[in-house]
């Protein structure tokens, strides 16, 4: 009897043994299978984050404008129907279509170029334009030049410029 006591304690050992390891390997495989539904999910969201910065375009940038008020009371004084003062600036152009807006203070866009509806940029193209300022006391005013850069119909606007008419 001694002895069938110790196949069956050994049989026990056994299955337990068996059990264990087959604890163990179901939950690896539900720990793999975790991760790997985690790295597919982050993969998508990876993706789509890189589709949607291939659509949005880079925002243009102002870098420099010059207003000198003597051209602007100049201007504006031999031309004062139309109100036109000269300014130059520097850009870098965004990837997409570039469109140069400039506003007064009360937020009200001028006409640039005698363009109402901003100013289409070419990158080529001289950076000399005619602001409508309206007359010749508005060469004072603060304004507010900014590009709005459009692609697949997604548009960014860079940072506003401050623009004041220097006394030079």
């Amino acid at each position: 009897m001694f002895k069938r006591r110790k196949k069956a304690q050994g049989a026990l050992e056994y299955l337990l043994l068996i059990g264990g390891a087959v604890l163990i390997a179901v939950i690896v495989i539900a720990l793999l299978v975790g991760m790997g539904g985690q790295s597919r999910d982050a993969a998508k969201k990876q993706a789509d984050k890189a589709n949607a910065t291939m659509t949005q375009p880079t925002a243009a940038q102002i870098t420099q404008v010059t207003a000198k008020y003597n051209d602007c009371v100049a201007e504006s004084a031999a031309n004062a129907k139309d109100g036109n003062a000269p300014m130059t600036f520097s850009w870098i152009p965004g990837d997409g279509s570039n469109v140069l807006f400039i506003t007064d203070s009360s937020g009200a866009q001028l006409d640039v170029n005698s363009t109402a509806t901003g100013l289409t940029l070419n990158p080529t193209v001289k950076s000399n334009i005619l602001v409508n300022v309206g007359k010749i006391g508005q060469c004072a005013d603060t304004y507010n030049a900014y590009i709005t850069t459009t692609k697949n119909n997604v548009p960014v606007t860079s940072m506003i410029y401050p623009v004041t008419w220097n006394q030079q």
